[in-house]
């Protein structure tokens, strides 16, 4: 495969991966390196690819979250001196890369501690943005009138919409926290 020096081509792939799929979502990564598309940038279930030689690449993610105790140039530099290249960044999600070593583990996160810690950050922001959306469906739909409720009225929908995405929401609760709660057991054990 021969590439033109200046033309640099980018491919777009739309791929879902829920947050309890980080292992998946890895293992896309590294395989979309092997066959010659490094990460350069990540979007809502989106990622843009550089097209290059076929690398072994390892990816890491890590969820930096609502953690305001160092500043981003710090979280970034503190990476970069691990030998991890940012990959991309979505929201609170980070992505790194470096290029696999057979002599080396580049786990980022190889104990329980640390893997629970992320749990943690994602339970915090979860709790934090559901809290509007539960304050909606027990407080104030509860309390409008039932002809605001009716059949084909905005609020119908907005309801239906919401529940919809408590449900989604408390799933994803559900999930993380029994992820969380598995890695803590790990720990004791």
């Amino acid at each position: 495969m021969a590439f033109g020096k200046g033309v640099i081509k980018m491919k777009k792939i739309k791929k879902w991966f829920w947050v309890w799929n980080l292992e998946k979502e890895k293992a896309f990564l590294e395989e979309k390196a092997r066959e010659g598309l490094i990460l350069k940038s990540v979007s809502l279930g989106s990622y843009t690819f550089e097209e290059s030689e076929p690398k072994a690449l390892t990816y890491q993610m890590d969820f930096k979250g609502l953690d305001r105790k160092i500043s981003e140039a710090e979280y970034l530099q503190i990476y970069e001196d691990a030998g991890w290249t940012l990959a991309g960044n979505l929201g609170g999600w980070y992505y790194f890369s470096q290029e696999s070593r057979d002599e080396m583990d580049l786990l980022i996160f190889s104990d329980n501690d640390s893997k629970a810690a992320i749990y943690k950050r994602i339970l915090a922001v979860l709790l934090i943005t559901g809290f509007p959306l539960y304050y909606q469906t027990i407080f104030v739909f509860p309390n409008l009138s039932s002809e605001r409720l009716a059949f084909p009225s905005f609020y119908f929908f907005f309801r239906i919409i919401l529940i919809l995405i408590a449900i989604l929401h408390i799933s994803a609760l559900v999930k993380i926290f029994s992820m969380y709660r598995k890695t803590i057991s790990g720990i004791r054990e």
